[in-house]
């Protein structure tokens, strides 16, 4: 059985406590897994469910009004529709906190999307208070220019990857070097 931490903050959001040293994954934009009550007089109206990839194959409905449950996007834009979903404002309070105490950084897939001032400044902002805490950067995406990107916000450097494959080689030749994972034959 997973040990999961059940008392988190955002409730129905849990973190399997096992995996904590190993470090978080922060999604903040354009989850498929997100929904939530489409009946704006609902009392679970602002509650985020995370629903399942079987869940997602058909209709999902409200336990409490019968509503429709619609996916909940956010997207790369300045509004973040933090009145509407207070809990999302949560997740991005968590997200800025966890980046500015983490010594290490990892970007997947992020564009840095000229309309996204809210993650731009997220960024900034969880550096200019990491405490002169030194980061490690890198960057997981298709384009290098991303690198230019993180640079010009936080004056760091990020080491790029250009897929996944080539990233989690290197990531499982640093466990190993370090005695953290044993190579079979």
């Amino acid at each position: 059985m997973i040990n999961l931490i059940v008392d988190s903050v955002i409730p129905g959001i849990a973190v399997e406590r096992q995996f904590l040293d190993f470090g978080l994954y922060l999604k903040l934009h354009g989850s498929i897994d997100w929904y939530h009550c489409s009946n704006s007089r609902c009392r679970n109206y602002e509650l985020i469910r995370l629903v399942s990839k079987s869940e997602r194959s058909s209709d999902i409905y409200c336990n409490s009004c019968g509503f429709y449950l619609q996916p909940l996007i956010v997207p790369p834009a300045i509004n973040k529709a933090f009145e509407n979903y207070p809990r999302i404002g949560v997740m991005w309070t968590l997200a800025h906190h966890h980046l500015a105490t983490a010594t290490r950084i990892v970007f997947f897939g992020v564009s840095f999307a000229p309309s996204d001032y809210y993650l731009r400044w997220l960024i900034k902002s969880a550096f200019l208070e990491s405490d002169g805490k030194k980061k490690s950067i890198k960057v997981v995406d298709k384009c290098s220019s991303i690198t230019n990107k993180i640079k010009e916000m936080v004056g760091i450097e990020p080491t790029y990857y250009p897929d996944i494959d080539t990233y989690m080689k290197r990531l499982i030749y640093f466990f190993i070097c370090r005695g953290l994972i044993h190579q079979t034959r």
